[in-house]
């Protein structure tokens, strides 16, 4: 059971991480500026737009079609399906991990249940660790395959007069996926540190 468990951690801590920078404009803003979007684009218009595509993700609204062409809509809007789905199994996999951990606290279990959440916790770090060579060296090549199984042929623009490429260019999802690791790693210590505090103060008695 700590295993099944543990595995729920682990997804869970990578789709809270996700929900963290996905729609916090603060990340957005603070990369146009370190990649030089705002010398491409006025910055009203490159903030606006991208609120625009933050709430279109969020569905509260259509993107602008003065800005973006056809086949960024069609992408933009597979990606809002991605990320759909990743709210669907994100949200199941926190349910499932309430539901276990009520479980074994109902039956006694708690220690059974800490170890799992520290296993999950360790394992989210270790993979973060992995993932941080891989995105150091294979990047180009990663972000590649992922848009090829993920999407469909849509994804390929003219960095020249995409808008799309000029609001988000590659530096801005290397950075992304680096925070994402960061951010992981961060959650992962914070429940290890909680979980080492219930059970020196807690379980011992």
């Amino acid at each position: 059971m700590r295993f099944l468990i543990g595995l729920l951690v682990f997804l869970s801590i990578f789709f809270l991480s996700f929900k963290v920078l996905v729609f916090n404009f603060a990340i957005y803003e603070f990369e146009f500026k370190r990649v030089d979007v705002y010398k491409y684009l006025d910055k009203e218009i490159a903030d606006n737009q991208a609120k625009s595509v933050i709430g279109f993700h969020r569905g509260k609204n259509n993107l602008d079609q003065n800005f973006f062409s056809k086949n960024e809509i069609d992408h933009l809007t597979d990606v809002k399906t991605v990320i759909r789905k990743v709210n669907f199994f994100g949200y199941s996999f926190l349910f499932s991990l309430l539901v276990l951990g009520i479980g074994l606290m109902f039956l006694r279990q708690t220690k059974e249940a800490m170890s799992g959440i520290k296993i999950g916790s360790i394992l989210s770090i270790s993979f973060s660790m992995i993932s941080i060579l891989g995105a150091l060296f294979f990047f180009n090549f990663i972000f590649e395959v992922f848009h090829k199984t993920i999407f469909k042929d849509n994804y390929k623009f003219n960095p020249t007069d995409s808008n799309l490429i000029s609001l988000f260019p590659p530096e801005f999802f290397a950075d992304f996926a680096a925070y994402l690791v960061l951010t992981t790693i961060g959650i992962s210590f914070i429940i290890l540190l909680f979980i080492w505090l219930v059970g020196k103060f807690c379980l011992k008695r």
